[in-house]
């Protein structure tokens, strides 16, 4: 809803919860949408008649709004530094707005992994075995404009096996979840039929997606909102088998460092933990399982095509065409198409293929 802050209110955007973890702090917010998707998507928030008219024509009505943005946005930096807090990160991705443009700003917990400063690039620091591959795919999450926060630009990580065996199973990294859950033909259908032709309608991670796999976690308001207004501990996949199988989307980074999440704090509502495979004696032993795999000899050797899938070449342009990869585009039609059409945190890091 289009609301206004209240009197007093810094325009922060209240946490709704929070889960500590070895490697930081994630939290759960109210669901807006992120300033640079309202500028894309609400552009007419800008250009309404009577500010015009008020300001001087179509250009004062679009300064006075941006100034309207920014005042909003450094009042909540000052109400968290005058509280003595960290503000953490400031971007586009941790301003969200109304389409009439009341902002609300999240102060940012760190990232999931910032390594110490070193001379060397961190791609070759990954080659030669220096940085773990976990360490160097929350780098890559970071530097293409993902974060924490529960949200679809959340990090994103791959599934590296079905987890129907334990010593097999391995999930193929050549190919996108979606292309694995939606197989060729329905990819081919898509992409032939739709316009713009796509295969992918939103890249990595969705929302619904994110929900699910925290669903343990998360606020109910949030899963009613997302998933079903009407909450059903049966519509959540009980084990994580059965959510590898229904998922069409990767994997996050959780699964790989936060046993927190696969136990239910929704279990007066029916919400039983995430069921983790019978060689696994309770969640630290899977997560640490997990985790085993992800920096296994079998992930090392194969996690490069992932990643150009993800964050490389084979994201975007012809080589995403032939990888059934090609993202939705959608043709600029308002005054702010100069801005990238890519959905949030999607971005092409590598121009050719990942070194292995």
């Amino acid at each position: 809803a289009a609301r206004a802050p209240a009197a007093g209110d810094a325009g922060l955007l209240p946490c709704l919860a929070a889960v500590s973890t070895a490697d930081g702090v994630v939290t759960a917010h109210p669901q807006l949408a992120p300033l640079r998707r309202v500028l894309r998507a609400k552009a007419s928030a800008f250009r309404g008649s009577a500010a015009a008219t008020l300001l001087g024509g179509p250009r004062g009505a679009v300064d006075a709004q941006l100034r309207f943005v920014a005042y909003q946005i450094l009042r909540a930096v000052k109400a968290v530094l005058d509280r003595g807090g960290d503000f953490g990160e400031l971007s586009s991705r941790t301003v969200f707005a109304t389409d009439r443009l009341w902002v609300r700003v999240l102060p940012t917990a760190p990232p999931l992994y910032r390594p110490p400063l070193y001379g060397k690039p961190v791609v070759a620091r990954w080659v030669d075995g220096s940085l773990s591959t976990f360490e160097y795919l929350c780098l890559l999450n970071e530097a293409a404009g993902r974060s924490a926060a529960l949200t679809n630009d959340h990090y994103v990580f791959p599934w590296v096996l079905d987890l129907t065996k334990e010593d097999g199973g391995w999930r193929d990294l050549s190919k996108t979840k979606f292309r694995l859950a939606k197989g060729d033909e329905m990819l081919d259908l898509t992409y032939d039929s739709s316009k713009p032709p796509h295969h992918v309608p939103e890249p990595g991670l969705s929302e619904l997606a994110l929900c699910i796999y925290l669903a343990r976690r998360a606020p109910l308001s949030l899963l009613r909102r997302v998933v079903r207004a009407t909450f059903v501990p049966a519509h959540y996949p009980a084990t994580m088998e059965r959510l590898y199988a229904w998922s069409p989307d990767e994997c996050i980074p959780e699964f790989y460092c936060d046993a927190a999440v696969l136990r239910s704090r929704h279990k007066d509502r029916g919400l039983e933990d995430l069921g983790v495979p019978p060689w696994c004696d309770g969640p630290e032993a899977f997560v640490a399982y997990h985790r085993e795999l992800l920096e296994s000899a079998e992930v090392d050797a194969r996690v490069h095509a992932w990643i150009d899938l993800t964050f490389g070449h084979a994201s975007s342009g012809p080589a995403a065409v032939s990888r059934k990869n090609a993202p939705l585009r959608e043709a600029p039609d308002h005054l702010f198409s100069g801005l990238s059409r890519r959905a949030p945190g999607v971005a092409t890091l590598f121009r050719a293929p990942h070194p292995r």
